[in-house]
């Protein structure tokens, strides 16, 4: 993953469905790196198809996932679809059970 990121800079990409299917990928891997470039994807991209399966993979592969991922919604929601919004929210709230 490091060796990728440091020849194609994955981990920087403006395109939405390169830089989505890299921070899955990077979740699933526990590249660490792509921490802090997803929490900026999240907090500027609104759409469902790319958020609600981000929060999803970090609820399952982050060991502080429910935590990291509450955070990140309470800051970035207000720029969420509706949509969006009620799917996290309820994706959040069925983890916690």
């Amino acid at each position: 993953m490091e060796m990728i990121d440091a020849r194609f800079h994955l981990s920087e990409s403006k395109n939405s469905e390169v830089a989505f299917e890299w921070f899955m990928l990077g979740l699933k891997c526990q590249y660490t790196v792509v921490l802090p470039y997803m929490e900026q994807f999240l907090l500027t991209v609104g759409r469902r198809k790319f958020v609600l399966p981000l929060y999803e993979q970090i609820l399952k592969t982050q060991d502080n996932g429910l935590d990291m991922a509450s955070d990140m919604f309470y800051r970035a929601s207000s720029g969420y679809h509706s949509v969006t919004r009620k799917s996290v929210t309820g994706l959040l709230l069925d983890y916690r059970r």
